[in-house]
């Protein structure tokens, strides 16, 4: 019965005019879809450039090697392009529907947006 007791004085007080104001949170910024696309895109790209790096550092400047040349002949460039492309087509998509934003008129815009899709 005490805890009852005390839980309801717990709430007497939590609904009694002393209590603390309302902290207001920092106004969050939302950028458009161009903007987190790049961004995403730089962030991905450095992001696999220093995979590469790591991937280098630990398989080539092994501590008894006697190679001071980069090898980088040995980096299958087609998995190179398949990773920028993946990377990139969100951010090809957001141009091009803004593009056709901009140039088509309002009511064709459901239609070119399938189309786009």
């Amino acid at each position: 019965m005490e805890f009852f007791n005390f839980l309801a004085d717990c709430l007497k007080k939590m609904k009694s005019d002393d209590t603390l104001p309302r902290v207001t949170s920092p106004r969050m910024y939302n950028d458009g879809n161009i903007t987190f696309e790049g961004l995403m895109v730089v962030f991905a790209s450095f992001s696999t450039y220093l995979q590469y790096l790591n991937i280098y550092r630990s398989v080539w400047w092994l501590p008894n090697s006697n190679y001071t040349l980069w090898k980088i002949h040995l980096i299958d460039y087609q998995v190179v392009i398949f990773i920028l492309a993946m990377h990139c087509r969100r951010f090809i998509y957001c141009l091009i529907t803004w593009v056709f934003h901009m140039l088509c008129p309002q009511n064709y815009w459901k239609f070119i947006r399938l189309f786009i899709r």
